[in-house]
């Protein structure tokens, strides 16, 4: 899908890499994968509001990997129109 809405924009890439791995892959060591990869770039990590939401949500995140992950601290400063209803 991804693939796909991306294939007309060459300013983005899309990687299958986190999908190919054998087992699950914490966010934070995707984030610090593509940091290591792609050193001179920006990193973003691109997100429903779920997901923005589960930062607040206690024992989900570890407080370290939400600071420690390239392209995702401080990065999440959008209030939501309907965010109540998450």
């Amino acid at each position: 899908m991804c693939e796909i809405a991306a294939k007309n924009m060459d300013w983005i890439q899309v990687s299958r890499w986190e999908a190919e791995q054998p087992a699950y892959v914490k966010t934070v060591n995707v984030l610090q994968h593509f940091r290591s990869i792609y050193q001179n770039s920006s990193i973003l990590l691109v997100s429903g509001a779920d997901l923005v939401q589960s930062f607040c949500t206690p024992n989900v995140w570890a407080p370290q990997d939400v600071r420690d992950s390239p392209g995702l601290a401080g990065k999440y400063k959008y209030k939501y129109k309907y965010a109540d209803m998450l």
